[in-house]
């Protein structure tokens, strides 16, 4: 199956690959690939200032919009903010650590 709907290979896949412009950039397992992203994935909210310089340095995996700021989740080796936490790392998560994020995908 060739897909890029994350929740079909959660459903239907346990090897998967992850291949970018010809290249394998990926392959193993889900739980291998959830592994090599834990510990680099951090949520937290910033203003909308800091959620631009953000994005162009970091990568965004999603964002959703406060009336107090922008709730970010980055992939990053160290914390990308002050506040920011650790979190869980999924599938997505996963993929977006090899293509770049949302804004390289």
């Amino acid at each position: 199956m060739s897909t890029h709907i994350v929740s079909d290979i959660e459903n239907s896949c346990e090897k998967l690959a992850i291949i970018k412009r010809g290249s394998m950039l990926f392959q193993g397992t889900r739980s291998e690939l959830i592994a090599q992203t834990q510990g680099k994935v951090w949520t937290g909210t910033v203003s909308e200032d800091e959620a631009r310089q953000l994005r162009a340095s970091h990568n965004i995996v999603s964002t959703k919009h406060l009336e107090r700021g922008q709730v970010l989740r980055i992939i990053a080796e160290a914390a990308p903010f002050s506040t920011a936490v650790s979190d869980q790392a999924t599938l997505e998560d996963g993929y977006m650590l090899f293509t770049g994020g949302m804004e390289h995908a």
